[in-house]
């Protein structure tokens, strides 16, 4: 079991085994420190594809672009790799530099397009699968409108971006496998919160997503209180930090952090780990 430090979080541990998006773009120039505030200008639906395919096998799938904005745009898509880091946030990378990148499979047709304000246009992403491969691969289709000025007194421009993206499984090869390598909590009596942090590490060949429950007992074994944290995805080879804050009020005394995921494989994992609060 690989060890890790979080920062101001301590216990005793014990474990066992059991992106909708958006990026605006903007560009300044010359900008004196007042607020900006733009709105959105286009919508893009649905914002993912979790697809299961065969070696050789296409599909093509539609996205709907729309002009939300009051005048006529030019849009272009394009397509990137992008991973997440251990603390889960995305971060979009050149097209096939990323591990198990699946941009050079992707074919977005029209790639550049005008619209009218309301105006709506399908963009077809056909995805072709090479032979040999295994497990999940992904990929991001951008769709971005061009820069347009909102305030020439500011010389501020905006563009806005959105990101469809993009799983593709393959077929009859998936290997789901995890664990919790990591646990520490640690109680803040003055705020009555419990700041905490799962280390889940993604040991198969597909993406997981995780559905972490928290449980917690009193000395004596009895349930005190429990909650459902937000899902999280977990990509395939990586480690994931889950940060997160409960507010409950505890007594004085000795408690016991039960965490179980549900991560869609045939078992869940969990750990425990004691802590006091003073």
């Amino acid at each position: 079991m690989r060890s890790r430090h979080f920062p101001g979080l301590h216990g005793r541990v014990a474990l066992w085994s059991t992106l909708f998006f958006l990026v605006v773009l903007v560009s300044l120039w010359s900008v004196p420190q007042s607020p900006v505030y733009a709105a959105l200008d286009m919508g893009v639906t649905p914002s993912k594809f979790d697809l299961e395919l065969g070696p050789g096998e296409t599909s093509t799938q539609l996205v709907r672009v729309s002009n939300a904005g009051t005048e006529r745009t030019h849009f272009r898509a394009y397509v990137m790799d992008w991973h997440l880091s251990q603390r889960g946030e995305f971060i979009a990378i050149p097209a096939g530099t990323g591990q198990r990148s699946a941009s050079s499979w992707i074919v977005v047709s029209p790639a550049e397009f005008d619209l009218g304000p309301g105006e709506v246009q399908e963009v077809r992403v056909g995805i072709k699968v090479p032979q040999g491969v295994a497990g999940s691969y992904r990929s991001v289709v951008f769709f971005e409108s061009a820069p347009a000025q909102v305030s020439r007194v500011f010389g501020v421009s905006i563009a806005s971006r959105l990101g469809v993206m993009i799983y593709v499984t393959i077929r009859g090869t998936a290997v789901k496998q995890g664990s919790i390598v990591d646990l520490a909590a640690e109680y803040e009596a003055g705020k009555g919160t419990i700041a905490g942090q799962i280390g889940f590490e993604n040991t198969g060949n597909v993406h997981l997503t995780l559905k972490p429950t928290v449980e917690l007992r009193d000395g004596e074994g009895r349930r005190v209180a429990r909650t459902e944290l937000p899902s999280a995805v977990s990509l395939p080879d990586s480690y994931l930090e889950i940060p997160f804050t409960w507010e409950t009020k505890l007594p004085a005394g000795e408690y016991i952090m039960l965490v179980v995921i549900d991560y869609g494989g045939n078992s869940k994992v969990a750990g425990q780990i004691v802590f006091e609060s003073p």
